[in-house]
């Protein structure tokens, strides 16, 4: 049986620990200490292409909520509504119920629910 220098494996030990910290500080900390940012995900596009959709069980109409960007404010979408027949036909223009512009760089879905019982939806 071979014998292992003990003093050779912990300094081998320590020189992994070390590089590993030193690489840890070029690639992810010195960047964000100059301001850089860290990637993230293109969050207009998953906001828009993920829609909120209830459906009148009475008629078969239903209604899409989705947030769209607004071009006066950065980061700034508007809740938009629009209603469709049980045909999949879009009933009247998109609206919008809220005044507020949310401005943010999370993702924000939208949720819809249709009550049966008085006709409504809530969004």
């Amino acid at each position: 049986m071979k014998k292992r220098n003990i003093a050779t494996s912990g300094a081998q030990w320590a020189c992994g620990l070390i590089s590993f910290f030193a690489i840890w500080t070029i690639f992810l900390i010195l960047p964000l200490a100059s301001g850089a940012a860290l990637p993230v995900a293109d969050n207009a596009a998953v906001m828009e292409k993920s829609p909120a959709v209830a459906g009148n069980t009475n008629t078969g109409d239903y209604l899409v909520a989705y947030f769209a960007e607004d071009a006066s404010v950065v980061n700034g979408y508007k809740l938009s509504v629009r209603c469709f027949n049980s045909s999949g036909v879009a009933q009247g223009d998109v609206i919008h119920p809220f005044d507020d512009i949310i401005t943010t760089n999370s993702v924000v879905i939208p949720q819809i629910a249709f009550n049966p019982n008085t006709s409504h939806f809530l969004v």
